[in-house]
């Protein structure tokens, strides 16, 4: 579902600079400062992206509060708030057909990630870590692996 959503973003290290992405380019800042960091640093971010937030991990739950919410308020206020949960159904439903929902520029600004962004840094500093050996400590050679 993800993986529809990126598709319309084609990720190519080649790309001018003024065509990547904020995320992209936090991505190599990241692996940048990380190059040459000592292995316990690199672990603690690897482990603080493995706590990560991924957009789709987001919206299911906000999806679940508001459909929650809407459902009781319906039940004990007003018949109007079912509104509330059909309209998520409806996103949801949205969001499995096409793997795009209209929320996502909203949780986008709010700095969620997906789960393959999330994937790419992390597999990328576990690179720089060492535990793909014939990639090296590039974080150039690192970002060419997780793209290629």
């Amino acid at each position: 579902m993800a993986e529809k959503m990126e598709q319309q973003q084609p990720e190519k290290d080649n790309k001018p600079q003024s065509e990547i992405s904020p995320i992209e380019q936090d991505i190599k800042e990241s692996l940048k400062n990380f190059s040459g960091a000592e292995y316990e640093q690199i672990e603690n971010r690897i482990l603080e992206l493995e706590k990560e937030w991924d957009i789709e991990r987001s919206f299911g739950l906000n999806a679940a509060v508001l459909a929650i919410t809407g459902t009781v308020l319906g039940i004990t206020v007003d018949k109007k708030w079912f509104a509330v949960p059909i309209a998520v159904a409806a996103f949801m439903g949205q969001y499995a057909i096409q793997g795009w929902n209209p929320l996502f520029p909203l949780f986008r600004k709010f700095g969620f990630r997906t789960s393959r962004e999330i994937d790419r840094e992390r597999y990328a500093l576990k690179a720089l870590r060492g535990d793909f050996k014939r990639i090296g400590q590039s974080h150039n050679k690192a970002w060419k692996a997780v793209n290629s």
